[in-house]
């Protein structure tokens, strides 16, 4: 009987991404919104945000001028001193291409989404080393 309701639990979420994926592809976009954010459908990265860090700590003359024409705006400042813009998703490959060049750039990249790994009762353990000798 068990094995009955997890055929049709596993039928039911199939259908609900399965009707996902035709929504996000019937109205066009290339994201889905999560929590009003949008972000790419594996939901690895926000759709239309991009974090850079400038080796001085500002960006250069050429970085603000590439920001600039592909439509970016600061949204904020990290405490690693990264900036996170916001950029449409369209120019959002293009302008980390562009900023990767600038020498002034130490990395650009998508704001990946992170996620906590699953954790298992033991992984606060310490584990003592068997191959330390005892005097």
């Amino acid at each position: 009987m068990k094995t009955w309701h997890y055929a049709v639990a596993g039928l039911i979420g199939l259908l609900a991404l399965v009707a996902l994926a035709a929504a996000c592809h019937d109205s066009g976009e290339s994201y889905i919104l999560l929590h009003g954010t949008p972000v790419d459908p594996t939901c690895s990265f926000v759709a239309n945000q991009v974090v850079v860090r400038f080796k001085d700590e500002r960006p250069t003359a050429l970085a603000l001028t590439m920001m600039s024409e592909h439509g970016a705006e600061r949204i904020k400042v990290g405490l690693s001193g990264a900036w996170l813009l916001k950029v449409d998703p369209d120019e959002r490959d293009d302008l980390i291409e562009a900023l990767s060049r600038d020498p002034g750039v130490e990395y650009a990249s998508l704001n990946h989404l992170g996620s906590a790994p699953e954790r298992r009762p033991c992984d606060s353990l310490t584990s003592v080393p068997t191959s330390q000798k005892r005097d």
